[in-house]
């Protein structure tokens, strides 16, 4: 339960996270919502445990490119246990008017019970081969 609480976390980040089509990247091959043109949206979010990550809206660096880095994010998650609820917020100053935009936090929450019956599966798949090997082993 633990892991598919975990994995269930980082599957709804990373499709808030998927890069889609926009305005600025309108060539943009992704299948996500999140809108890309300096990548600071995207560097900016931050996550915490059963409160929102207590940081402060930043301003988007002029004429830069920013990269994602998922591992903070991961570290939080991977502190999680079941029970506490898992916050992923936008540091950006303009992430609001964004995501009225663009949708991509409640596309991806609308997506919740698809994302955990694909989870449920795979964590359901790794188990029954975990057991098969068990068995085999006896």
């Amino acid at each position: 339960m633990v892991a598919v609480f975990r994995e269930l976390a980082q599957d709804v980040i990373s499709e808030m996270q998927e890069v889609g089509p926009s305005v600025a990247n309108p060539d943009s091959s992704g299948t996500g919502n999140m809108p890309v043109d300096t990548g600071f949206l995207r560097a900016s979010l931050q996550a915490a445990i059963n409160s929102p990550a207590a940081g402060m809206q930043f301003r988007e660096p002029l004429s830069q490119s920013v990269a994602y880095d998922p591992s903070p994010v991961a570290l939080v998650i991977a502190g999680a246990k079941l029970g506490d609820a898992v916050y992923a917020t936008y540091a950006a100053a303009y992430a609001p008017q964004m995501e009225e935009k663009y949708g991509f936090v409640r596309l991806a929450a609308q997506n919740w019970q698809s994302i955990v019956n694909r989870r449920a599966a795979i964590v359901k798949r790794r188990v029954n081969a975990a057991l098969a090997a068990a068995r085999a082993r006896q």
